[in-house]
């Protein structure tokens, strides 16, 4: 996938993988400094429409938001059986491996960490979408020690197109 373009990106290195799919490190081709991640999703679940649904779902929440403390979508492209969604590439740790690197994490800076969560979250709420995959390896410290909230693939809009794609007792995730 390193050197694939995908329309104005071309793919870097990988940042992490999961069940939906990969997430890889990106620039702008025009505009090198214009840094993207690209989450592609998994080319076995792209010709299953349910699945395909969900992603494009991810892709509707996230244009939805606008807020400081949650990764804006740059776009959402389709190729083919193909599937990318194309979103600001956040540089730090993820929370799980700053615990691991430091243990446990001052009060003070845990407590700053929760305050902006709990804002995104509620900026979120305000419009409609629950993240509803709330876990460490969800957020992101970034070097200013500002917190970025990721993956919004299991979210739920509470109007519109998303209702009904996940029923009462069915797992995700």
């Amino acid at each position: 996938m390193q050197g694939r373009k995908i329309q104005n990106y071309i793919i870097e290195s990988i940042i992490g993988e999961g069940g939906m799919g990969t997430v890889y490190k990106a620039h702008h081709a025009l505009m090198q400094e214009r840094k993207a991640a690209i989450k592609v999703l998994n080319p076995h679940l792209s010709k299953n429409i349910q699945i395909k649904e969900r992603f494009k779902n991810e892709a509707s929440a996230l244009a939805r938001l606008n807020h400081s403390s949650i990764v804006a979508l740059y776009d959402y492209i389709e190729e083919g059986d193909e599937a990318f969604l194309v979103m600001e590439y956040a540089e730090g740790v993820v929370i799980d491996d700053l615990i691991k690197q430091s243990g446990k994490i001052a009060e003070v800076k845990a407590k700053d960490i929760l305050r902006q969560i709990a804002e995104a979250l509620a900026y979120a709420h305000s419009q409609g979408i629950v993240h509803r995959d709330i876990k460490p390896s969800n957020f992101i410290i970034t070097p200013e020690n500002k917190v970025k909230i990721l993956d919004f693939g299991i979210a739920k809009m509470l109007s519109g197109e998303s209702r009904h794609l996940t029923k009462t007792g069915m797992r995700m995730g």
